[in-house]
Formats: structure tokens, sequence, C-alpha cells
């Protein structure tokens, strides 16, 4: 596409970030967004002893807030991937080695999904 766009012969490229590709190999991936992350609304409610915002101690409703947000923050949650993120790299599995295919096909692992997208081979 950079050095013959007359070879792409069509009216619209559907495209997001810009016309990027990723690369894997020698072959080229052309991304397209499919969705966008979602919001989760939620109310936390605590009951506790009042006191003086300078002194907190263990039974302040505000202190107990605090501690239930850290404790969501500190979850480390799995990847939930989408059926269109599963059939892509599927897609794009389908045409590598062994090697370069396992490792595609392990982002979809939650167990391993982590340390498997630190080691994916996009260029």
């Amino acid at each position: 596409m950079d050095h013959h766009p007359d070879q792409v012969e069509t009216k619209y490229i559907l495209t997001e970030g810009g016309g990027a590709d990723i690369r894997i190999g020698d072959a080229r991936f052309f991304t397209v967004q499919t969705g966008q992350k979602g919001i989760f609304r939620f109310r936390l409610r605590a009951r506790g002893k009042p006191g003086h915002g300078s002194v907190p101690h263990e039974e302040n409703a505000v202190v107990r807030l605090a501690q239930a947000l850290a404790n969501i923050g500190a979850v480390d949650l799995p990847i939930h991937p989408s059926p269109t993120l599963r059939a892509y790299l599927e897609g794009i599995a389908s045409t590598q080695d062994t090697e370069t295919a396992k490792s595609l096909l392990s982002v979809l692992d939650p167990r391993q999904s982590e340390e498997a997208l630190e080691k994916t081979p996009f260029d």
C-alpha cells in the first residue's frame, strides 16, 4: 500500500489508527477496530464511626472505602477475547509456522495471555 497504491482497487478502506499495519515475518496485516471498551458503573457504601480527616481511624467509612478501592485496583483481571479478536488471531495463525501460530493463539488463553502478549511477534 505504501509503494503501490495503484494495486489496491477500491473506493473505501476501513481502518483504525491511520492505516497502521502489523508485520509478522514477511506478511502484513491491517487492523480494523470492531469494538470499544465498555464501562462498568457501581456504587460503594461504607458505614463507620465519624472522625476527623486529619486523624483517620480504622472504623472510619472513608478509610474503608479507600481500602475497598485499593482492593479492586489490585485485581489482575484476565482478558476476555471477543469473537472478532479470536477470529483475527486464528486467521493470522493459520498463515504462520507452528511456533508463531502457537504464540499467537496463546494470547487467547487467560492463563497465558499476559505473558503471551509480551512475546507476540508483531513488529
